[in-house]
């Protein structure tokens, strides 16, 4: 996600009443979750160290029961859903 798009979801989550922890990075935020597990997590799938598929997939092995949300804001074209 840009740094406009992360700043935007946090905010919002924030004014929501929610904490949230942002992380410029996948490995950082694995980490985080790996040390203290969050009620959600919310990832791009278009991350460039590693994708929110290795992200959800890294929380269902170790936390199957940690919901995530993956986005992604990245447009592909015409017909790309």
């Amino acid at each position: 996600m840009t740094t406009t798009f992360t700043t935007t979801i946090a905010t919002l989550l924030t004014c929501a009443g929610y904490t949230v922890h942002a992380f410029a990075s996948s490995p950082k935020a694995l980490s985080h979750i790996d040390r203290q597990p969050p009620d959600l997590v919310v990832t791009d799938r278009f991350l460039s160290i590693r994708d929110g598929f290795e992200v959800l997939r890294h929380v269902k092995r170790d936390l199957p029961s940690l919901p995530v949300v993956t986005m992604g804001e990245r447009i592909q074209g015409p017909g790309y859903l």
